[in-house]
């Protein structure tokens, strides 16, 4: 479905578990956010001002300064098959995110450029496993090797669970603001520390 008209909310609940969402230009706000398959895709952003399940699926398109992405801003988790941004797309946690399974491809599909994520400023990004988790970017070839990616820390990232989280390059881990490892391994490829 491609979003045409003035658009400012899109309710209580959306679901996308196939197909394609395109909210375009606008930056529509939701109460509650699940996205276990499909695309969610557009140049504003979709603001989610409460919980948001992410098992699966992609987001592309657009970022959060200024052209689009998708602002998380209440209680969040991933898990299941993991999900993937792409062509641009910010996902920016303003909230508290559980991340406890599958991997977050950062260049998931062949469109051009690549997915970043951020963890604002007062929010919390916890990584907890008891086996491995994977931030990656795919190297589609010389118009796409998923260069720029990066997964930029302004808040608190804890890593728990006796698993090992791997941020693998191209990926690159920017902090500056905490990042607390209280068990297991986390393995930075790049960035800034």
């Amino acid at each position: 479905a491609n979003l045409l008209g003035t658009v400012t909310t899109l309710g209580s609940t959306l679901v996308i578990s196939a197909g394609q969402l395109n909210h375009g230009i606008w930056s529509p706000t939701v109460a509650t956010y699940t996205q276990s398959g499909g695309l969610l895709a557009g140049i504003g952003t979709l603001v989610v001002t409460g919980p948001a399940t992410l098992t699966g699926g992609t987001m592309s398109g657009g970022g959060v300064s200024g052209v689009g992405g998708t602002v998380l801003q209440g209680t969040s988790t991933i898990s299941g098959s993991g999900s993937g941004l792409d062509a641009g797309r910010v996902l920016q946690n303003d909230g508290t995110l559980t991340w406890s399974a599958g991997n977050l491809n950062l260049n998931s599909t062949n469109a051009a450029g690549v997915g970043t994520i951020t963890n604002a400023l007062g929010a919390t990004w916890t990584a907890t496993t008891s086996s491995t988790l994977t931030m990656l970017a795919s190297n589609f070839g010389a118009g796409d090797p998923g260069t720029g990616a990066a997964f930029t820390n302004a808040g608190t990232f804890v890593k728990q669970g006796t698993g090992t989280l791997n941020v693998n390059a191209p990926v690159a881990f920017n902090n500056g603001g905490t990042v607390d490892v209280q068990s297991g391994t986390l393995n930075l490829a790049s960035g800034t520390q």
